[in-house]
């Protein structure tokens, strides 16, 4: 895992943990989805992910996302 990753990682954690405090258990080789993140919660940290990173996620490619925080990499940038 290099650098950038393990703070993106960290990122998102953080971030669904501001979102609920029950995501504090979630394991980072598991998929966000198994692990009980809800559709709402999910558009949040879409949401957070954009601003913070200036990056446009489009909707028609919400459903190829893979949530397993083990296999984040460099998000395409518009």
């Amino acid at each position: 895992m290099n650098a950038d990753d393990k703070i993106i990682k960290i990122f998102i954690i953080n971030s669904l943990i501001k979102i609920n405090n029950r995501y504090k258990k979630l394991e980072l080789n598991q998929n966000l989805f198994n692990q009980g993140i809800d559709s709402l919660d999910f558009f949040k940290l879409i949401f957070i992910l954009e601003q913070k990173f200036k990056l446009k996620i489009n909707q028609k490619d919400y459903n190829k996302l893979n949530l397993s925080l083990i296999h984040i990499s460099e998000p395409t940038r518009q």
